[in-house]
């Protein structure tokens, strides 16, 4: 009796640390038929504005759409099927339809019990990352083409 009440005292405690993590948490159960979701923390509710009573029992699809690239989506299956953690940043959709970046983790964890789970962290991408991560590979191809035109010189000069 005692050690029950120490395991859902745990889990209630473990259940208010993700909550309270500061990003999207949703496990999914791969042993059920399309992977639904079985768990989501309330920063996934505020990430994409659906509360667990919408999406559990749903595929993670739900967050797709026309912009998200088939190529990431195949990159976490692939990782996910070969039970490597994945990261990956996708194009995702809120339920009123407005897109974001998703910073996502995906990995799989396999209980004792030989039974699987997939978990998956997703934050969002800031536009200060974004716009920045696209300067500086500007910054990058203009230091390229610089030294491309500086070498061309050399070799002339020569």
């Amino acid at each position: 009796m005692f050690a029950r009440l120490e395991e859902i005292q745990q889990n209630e405690f473990i259940k208010a640390a993700i909550d309270h993590v500061g990003a999207g948490v949703v496990i999914t159960d791969p042993e059920q038929d399309d992977n639904p979701l079985i768990y989501c923390n309330q920063g996934f509710e505020e990430l994409t504005g659906y509360k667990a009573e919408e999406v559990l029992g749903r595929n993670c699809r739900l967050l797709q759409g026309e912009e998200t690239d088939p190529k990431h989506v195949d990159h976490v299956r692939e990782g996910l099927a070969n039970r490597k953690p994945v990261k990956v940043e996708m194009k995702n959709y809120r339920k009123d339809g407005t897109v974001f970046w998703n910073d996502c983790l995906a990995i799989i964890y396999q209980r004792s019990n030989g039974y699987l789970h997939q978990l998956f962290l997703s934050s969002i991408i800031s536009l200060f990352s974004l716009l920045s991560g696209r300067l500086m590979m500007k910054g990058s191809s203009r230091c390229l083409k610089r030294s491309a035109i500086m070498s061309k010189r050399r070799k002339k000069s020569i």
